[in-house]
Formats: C-alpha cells, structure tokens, sequence
C-alpha cells in the first residue's frame, strides 16, 4: 500500500514537471535536466560573471561535441554541459574555428548574454537580473522563445515569410514538389523534424562587432521588442541566413543547374573528374591512416571508446578540407575507384592514338609535298581536309589533356550526397568547374576545334564527294567539263571559312548563357552570405530569383544554346547522310546506263582515277560514320533522358565512345595514301631509299673485315689459277691454241668476280 502510494506520487510530479515544462520543444522539455540545471551554484555561475566562470572553460573545448561527455566532465557540472550543448555551443565553436571567418569579426559577447538571460528565462529567475536589465532580459526572451517555445507566433511569422519566399523560387528556378517542401517547412517549424530556426543563425547575425544585438534591439525598441519575428523578417541578414536549405534544394533538384549534365562538355570531362575525386579521396585515406598511426602511438591508456570519439574528431580536423567536408562521408570507395582506373586506361588508349595521328598526319603532309604537282585538284584538298580536320582534332585534345597534368580539384560533394549514385556525385563536382568563367573560355576553346575537327572532316569530304560526281556524270555523259581550279578551291574554302564562322559565332552566343549559369552556380556554391562587416547587406533571395529568370530561357528552348555542338553535329550528320545517299544512289544509276553505251570510256586512265577517288572519298565517309555512331548516340539519349540518374549513367560510358571517334582521324590518312597510285609510290620510293640507306650503313660497317677477308680469297684464288694453268700447259698438245673452252672454271671466275664489281657500283 506504502509502495502504491509513493508510485502515484512520482507519477503526480513527474507530470507535474512534465506539464510545468510541455510549452518547450525538446531539449528543453525535460523537467528533470532543467531541475539538475537550477541550482544556487549555477546561479552564481550564469547570472554571475559568465567570461571568468566555469562555463568559459567548457565553451572553448571539444568536450560540448562528444555525446558521451559524463564520462569526461566532473559530475556538477553534467547540467552546465548539458545546456550548453542544447544551446550549440558545438556548432558555435566550429563557427569561431572556421578559417574563412576572421576571428576579430566576432565576439562571445552576445553568446554570453544569451545564455545569461536564456538561463534567468527557463529558471525563473528573472528576479535576481537587475532592474537595468530588464529591458533585455526581455529581448532575449523573445529570442529564446522564437527558437524554443511551441506554437511561438513570432517563429509562425518568420516560417510562414520563408515558406512564401521558397515557394516562389522553387517556382522561378524550377524546383519540383513545391507542395510537399511547403509542407516540410511547416513539419520543422513545430519542432516535428529538424528545427529550421537555429541558434547558429542568431550568433552569426549578431556577434559581428559591427552589428550587435543591442544595436539590432535600440533602432525602434517598441517594433523590434514586441514583435520579434516581423523585425527578423524585415532583417536582411538573418534572412540570407535563413536561405541554406533553399540553395542546397535548388542546386541539387532544379532543372536549370542539370541542363549542364545534358552538354558534350560535361560528358568529355566526366572521366576526367573522376580520376581527380579519386585523387581526393586517397588523400582523405592516406590522412586518415597517419593521424590514426599517430594517434595509437600517443595514446595508449584509454579506452576503445574514447579513442573512437578523439580519434573522429581528429580526422575530421586533419582529413576533410573545410570547403568539401562531405568527401569525409562518401562510401563504396570501390566503386570510384574502378571508374578511375578505366578512365586512366581510355586515356592511355587516346594518348597512343593521338600519338598515331599525329605520325600519320606528318606522314601525309610530307608526301603531300613530294607529289602536288602530280595528283588533281581534288585529291589535294582531300588531303588537305584532312589535314585540316586532323590538327584540330589534335589541338582539341592537347587541350583537353591540360586539366589531366594539372592537380587542380573540381567543385565540392553536394550535402544531399546520401541520396545519389557515385556516378551522378561525380557528374555533379563539374557543375561549378567547368562553367566557372575562368576555366569556361579554356572548355569552349577545346569544344569548338573538336567540333570544328569532326564537322569539317564531314562537310568537306561531302562537297568534294559531289564535286567529284559532277565530273564522272558529264564526263560518262560525253559533255565537256569546265571547271578551274580557282572555282573548285574558293567553293571549298567556303565551306570551311562557313564552318569556322558558324562555330565562332556560336560560342560567342553560348557566352551569354554561360555567364548566366556561372553567376547562378557561384550564388548557390558559396554557402553563407558575406558577414564581413564591409559588405554590402543586398538580398540574397532576389538575386538567386533574377539569375534564375536569366537562365530559365534556356530551360525553354530546351538547352540549345548550352547543347549547340551536339546540334551542329547532328545536323550535319543528317545531312550528310541524306547527301551521301542520293549522290550514292545517284552514281549507281549513271553507271548503269552508261555501261552499255559507254562502256570503253571506263577503261579510261582519266575515268579510272575519278572513280578510284569517288570510292574513296565513300569509303572515308563511311569511316567517319562508324567512328561517331556511338558519341552521336549518347549525346541525342542524354538530351531525351529527364532523370538525373540516367543522365550520369550514360556519362560514364560517353568515353568508351569517344575512344571510336579516333577511328576517323587514324584512318584517314592512310586509307588516301593506300587509295592514291601516286602518294603509293611514293611512300614506296622512300621506304626503299630507307631500306637501301640503311643496308648501305650496315655494309659500310663491315667493309673493313669484308675487304681483308676478301684479299686473302683472291690471292689464294690467283694461285690456284696459276697451278692449273701449268698443268694444263704441260698436259696438252703445243700446237692446240688455248682457249676459254678449256679454261672454263677460270675464265668463269674471272666473269664472275668482273659482275660482282659493276653491281656494287650501282
């Protein structure tokens, strides 16, 4: 009965206390750490002089971010830990700690008195603050309320002001599921999730020296008093403050930063990124094992605990680079490491290949130069286009392979990486590199030759193609050809200067789009807002809404400024194709009724050329077809593909398909010089004058030996000779004349050695 009695007691208070402290959200909701809390000792300590307490101790140590802090802190001060921890002095530490953020900026002053008067508030004990104070102890009230309290208005106020902001910019940025992010804010306004006001916010605003609390409070003390939240809303500051979850919702969900994953210039470098989040992360790793070595070689008395939670908070000092914390956090290492390790191997494959073009195209430039005088007009710009096209292609990819030497890393881990894919985390880090408006220029340079080198390779073959089809059709026709060189080459350097015009032109349209996107990315990457107290305080909300009304035209024209190589290159793709066709198509019916009438005419040196150079140029085109069908593929699947997901899986593979585009360049040159009687023998010609130069050095090296072998034959041979002569002298009759029938072997070897002397001469 006694122990029925003492049950019901305990439950009385408990939801007493628990009744006493329910208008709080948690932390501050539990009764039994506020009664821990208000004691006579801490009221010394906190309405006291705070800066020369206890307290100034513990707000300067790493001890407020480790969860198991009883197991450090001596067992009276658990309750002033403990609420300095629910007041983030953790997050306040890291503010003061932050590299970025000149100390001499800030000041705990408004830290000290917010725990001072906060204190006073959830203690009640507002009679032992001076009546001078009182004012503020007022103010701070408010604060700590706004925060804290539940169903506070002036928190209502300031939530349903950012809920209309948001929705507004979600709408403008094109942001999905406005609704339901709506109904998220109101979820971490009643303290449902996590709270969307912080205390961090507040210190932020108002420990700046040049802008304090007491300044904030003294501008019209009747407003900004009893209405707290309308005065924050109209505050500036704290509203860009307010503004994180907003930049990070639009950076990572919006349509306009993803038109950049739809660009060619994306999927060329996202091989390349891999490899330098790669280099990152073996960093972290390397890191990470030396402060661990060097941590159990310092301590070796303490727990497995302790070592864990010390040894956590040293590597993320040491390991993770204060503008990229979350690469700290990434997982499946395995399978960034995989995408590195191919993306260095396709690079070793196009560096051989460049390698080869670079011989082949020397290779055909010096032939070129041996026998102009000897091939058509035709045939000289077919080598000369591809020339052309080919160092273009080459300076594309020196270009390109620049960033490759260079260690410089891309752009950070965004903070909603749990969600995604290693592939689109990668895909992502080139958002802010690749546009930013120093490296753009560098990218949009390396795009344009590359495109020009692919585009002109194909147009210029095609005009050539028609050009030569013109001729073979009049020439089977029997009607005369007036065509002179200064016609064909001024129409074919029309279509290159056509070529390189339209390109230029062009990226100096995608310059504008450019700095639109660059100017949005540079807004949302950089975080907080500028608290130096010589920046000039504007709104960040509007300035994220006009850069998002600058670039949501290319939203509406479907990305085609930021996609116009890939256009260019799949319009002259579809051309081509419906040209080469009707010309193919075209020279298969001339040639049939031709062959009966004409048939003698095609057994015609001149004629035979002609088609010799038609089948080339065909069979060129059909290489270039080949090399581009699996680039061109990816690029018109990405530009259809909506998910982001997919966009970054398709990425992955783009390099595979690039590798295919050498087949063009490779090959061209040697498919002209194998097609061409006069290129062919040339090359022949000089690979014997080589081969002839080279057998000469090596008989020159033995000729020595071979001339002091050679004597000692002959005087051994000359005396033998003699010999045989006498015997035969002696053997037949004197009046027989002597004749080379009977001196056969040495008349024979006299012959013999006479044509190996006029050889060697030749």
């Amino acid at each position: 009965m006694h122990y029925g009695l003492i049950c019901l007691w305990i439950m009385f208070i408990s939801k007493c206390f628990a009744f006493q402290f329910s208008h709080y959200i948690p932390p501050f909701n539990e009764s039994w750490r506020i009664y821990q809390l208000c004691t006579d000792q801490n009221d010394k300590i906190f309405l006291g002089n705070i800066q020369q307490s206890d307290i100034s101790f513990y707000l300067e140590k790493y001890i407020l971010c480790w969860p198991d802090y009883v197991r450090f802190v001596p067992t009276k001060h658990h309750s002033i830990v403990w609420f300095l921890k629910a007041l983030r002095g953790c997050e306040v530490n890291q503010i003061l700690s932050h590299h970025s953020r000149p100390r001499s900026d800030f000041a705990r002053t408004f830290h000290y008195e917010f725990l001072k008067y906060s204190y006073a508030l959830i203690c009640e004990k507002g009679n032992l603050i001076p009546q001078s104070e009182h004012f503020y102890l007022y103010a701070y009230s408010g604060l700590f309320n706004t925060l804290y309290q539940v169903d506070n208005p002036d928190r209502q106020l300031i939530c349903d002001r950012i809920s209309d902001v948001y929705a507004d910019l979600y709408g403008r940025c094109y942001v999905p599921h406005v609704e339901k992010r709506q109904a998220k804010i109101k979820e971490r306004c009643n303290g449902i999730s996590a709270p969307l006001l912080k205390f961090q916010d507040f210190f932020l605003r108002f420990s700046r020296n040049c802008s304090t609390f007491k300044g904030f409070i003294s501008q019209d003390r009747s407003t900004n008093i009893t209405t707290m939240g309308q005065a924050l809303t109209k505050d500036v500051t704290y509203m860009n403050l307010l503004s994180s979850n907003l930049v990070s919702n639009i950076h990572s969900d919006s349509e306009l930063p993803s038109l950049v994953l739809k660009t060619r210039l994306l999927l060329q470098h996202f091989s390349l990124a891999a490899i330098k989040l790669w280099s990152q992360l073996e960093a972290v790793r390397a890191c990470r094992y030396e402060t661990k070595s060097n941590y159990t070689e310092t301590y070796l008395n303490e727990t497995e605990e302790e070592k864990m939670v010390k040894l956590g908070s040293l590597i993320t000092h040491n390991c993770c680079p204060s503008n990229n914390m979350h690469i700290c956090d990434l997982n499946n290492e395995r399978k960034y490491q995989k995408m590195a390790k191919n993306a260095n191997f396709g690079f070793r494959i196009e560096a051989g290949l460049l390698t080869a073009i670079f011989f082949n195209t020397v290779l055909l430039c010096f032939l070129l130069g041996k026998t102009y005088n000897k091939l058509s007009t035709a045939t000289i710009l077919f080598v000369l286009n591809i020339m052309g096209s080919n160092i273009a292609f080459m300076f594309s990819f020196l270009y390109f392979f620049v960033d490759l030497l260079y260690q410089d890393k891309y752009g950070p881990i965004n903070e909603d990486y749990m969600e995604k894919s290693p592939e689109l985390i990668i895909a992502e880090t080139l958002q802010t590199h690749l546009f930013a408006h120093s490296e753009f220029k560098k990218h949009l340079v390396q795009e344009t030759l590359y495109s020009l080198a692919q585009n002109g390779s194909l147009t210029g073959l095609i005009h050539l193609l028609v050009l030569v089809l013109v001729v073979i059709n009049r020439s089977m026709s029997g009607k005369s050809i007036h065509l002179s060189k200064i016609s064909v080459v001024s129409v074919f350097a029309c279509v290159w200067i056509f070529l390189i015009a339209s390109h230029v032109m062009f990226s100096i349209m995608q310059m504008n789009a450019i700095n639109n996107l660059d100017a949005l990315f540079s807004n949302l990457s950089k975080g907080r807002v500028n608290l130096s107290c010589n920046a000039s305080m504007e709104s960040g909300y509007e300035e994220i809404a006009s850069h998002c009304d600058r670039t949501a035209v290319f939203h509406a024209f479907g990305a085609y400024l930021l996609r116009g190589h890939t256009l260019f290159t799949i319009l002259f793709l579809s051309a081509s194709i419906i040209i080469f066709v009707i010309t193919v198509t075209y020279h298969i019916k001339v040639r049939r009724q031709h062959d009966i009438i004409h048939n003698e005419l095609r057994t015609q040196s001149p004629h035979q050329r002609r088609e010799r150079l038609f089948h080339t140029l065909i069979l060129s085109i059909v290489t270039f077809f080949l090399s581009v069908m699996g680039q061109t593929y990816i690029e018109i699947a990405v530009f259809w593909v909506n998910e982001r997901e997919d966009i970054a899986q398709l990425s992955k593979w783009y390099h595979y398909a690039r590798i295919l585009a050498f087949i063009d360049p490779v090959m061209n040159p040697l498919i002209v010089i194998l097609r061409t009687p006069a290129l062919r023998r040339q090359l022949r010609s000089q690979w014997t004058t080589i081969r002839s130069r080279a057998s000469s050095r090596t008989r020159s090296a033995h000729s020595h030996r071979e001339n002091a072998d050679a004597g000692v034959k002959r005087k051994r041979s000359s005396a033998r000779m003699k010999k045989d002569a006498e015997l035969m002298m002696s053997l037949m009759p004197t009046d027989r004349p002597i004749t080379c029938v009977h001196l056969t072997r040495s008349c024979s070897l006299r012959r013999s050695q006479d044509s190996q002397t006029h050889n060697s001469v030749v």
